[in-house]
């Protein structure tokens, strides 16, 4: 009869065995504010969360978990996308709730927690090389102006500061430098962006700038011009820009992105005092390819 009993208790906890589902554990908190913000990092990847409560030291401790996930290319997917904010997540088995051996997976699993840290790191730099090109216009106010067309396109840079002001919206304070040889634009300006939902590892997004640009030429236009002739400008500046980064490197965001600037500035020429006109760049276009930082 005793043979008989443990045949028994073999063949029931065998099925058990079976019933355990593939689940990512993110980690644990013991904050309610460590349960926002990893549903939050979740949710943007579209990653379902549930928690398991227990007490620890007379205070909540909560196992924060995704899942399940049955086949291996969903579980490597979803634990690559998982350790994209928390390092130490990783693949554990939890039976069902039917299951007797639910207790000793369970504590198999929470031997080694790894705790989820709530802060946001809001903060990013980064920087890019690209072409951009401001084209002009020759308007004649009196006379007739013969001119030397300038250079107007030419090597681009840009550096600036990021601030992510939730998970939608970012701010971001720019300075870009454009050299086309016979003219440089440096421009200053605040851009707030909204990204759009996630494509694989893809963040597309789209902003809005306004700032403050500067024309300084190191050539003149004419080729006999007074001393007032080629003046450098200030202008107001707005624009749009279209970019794409790339999450899969963790705190490193290699991007793309494609800037139109509208700007106002004018050139006055003046040509034997009674021919005069100007010479005007209202727009720039740029594509620049670069790398981000958060921290």
């Amino acid at each position: 009869m005793k043979k008989l009993g443990i045949l028994l208790i073999v063949f029931f906890c065998l099925p058990s065995l079976g019933m355990a589902d593939v689940y990512v554990k993110v980690g644990e908190t013991n904050t309610k504010r460590g349960l926002s913000y990893t549903y939050a990092k979740l949710q943007k990847m579209k990653m379902k969360m549930f928690y398991k409560t227990s007490m620890k030291n007379y205070k909540p401790l909560y196992s924060i978990y995704s899942g399940p996930y049955r086949s291996p290319r969903t579980q490597k997917i979803a634990l690559k996308n998982a350790r994209i904010f928390f390092k130490g997540a990783k693949l554990v088995q939890l039976a069902s709730p039917r299951s007797p051996l639910k207790k000793k997976l369970l504590k198999k699993t929470t031997a080694t927690p790894t705790k989820i840290s709530t802060k946001t790191t809001p903060y990013s730099v980064g920087i890019g090389l690209g072409y951009a090109t401001a084209p002009s216009t020759h308007v004649i106010k009196s006379g007739s102006v013969s001119i030397v067309e300038p250079k107007n396109s030419g090597l681009n840079t840009l550096l600036y500061i990021g601030y992510d002001l939730n998970e939608d919206f970012y701010l971001s304070l720019n300075y870009m430098k454009m050299d086309a040889e016979d003219l440089v634009f440096d421009n200053f300006y605040a851009t707030l962006n909204y990204k759009f939902a996630t494509i694989g590892d893809f963040i597309p997004y789209f902003g809005v700038s306004m700032g403050a640009s500067s024309l300084r030429w190191n050539t003149s236009p004419l080729e006999q011009a007074n001393a007032e002739a080629n003046n450098d400008s200030e202008s107001l500046l707005y624009g749009t820009q279209l970019g794409l980064s790339y999450k899969g490197f963790n705190m490193y965001r290699p991007f793309v992105q494609y800037h139109c600037m509208f700007m106002q500035h004018a050139t006055n020429l003046t040509q034997e005092v009674s021919n005069t006109s100007k010479l005007q760049h209202k727009t720039l276009h740029s594509i620049l390819f670069g790398i981000g930082y958060s921290f």
